[in-house]
């Protein structure tokens, strides 16, 4: 079963779409010049990297160092 399976069992896709049209709409009201608005997809990518993150027991990581290639090994390589 993939995570992204797993992760749709408990936060389905209208629980998503609230989350998504709450965020936008939080972010429009707080930010005078919005260049770009959440969605779906992005918000289970942030649960992935949450996902990942909680795994590896290290929530400091960045993305750079969890998925580049300047370093010698990634920490998520597969």
């Amino acid at each position: 079963i993939e995570l992204l399976d797993c992760s749709k069992m408990f936060i389905t896709n209208d629980i998503s779409h609230h989350i998504v049209k709450w965020a936008n709409i939080e972010l429009t009201t707080k930010t005078k010049a919005v260049t770009h608005v959440t969605n779906g997809t992005e918000l289970y990518a942030f649960i992935g990297l949450l996902t990942l993150t909680g795994a590896m027991k290290n929530n400091s990581l960045t993305t750079e160092k969890m998925f580049g290639t300047s370093y010698p090994e990634t920490q998520y390589s597969i």
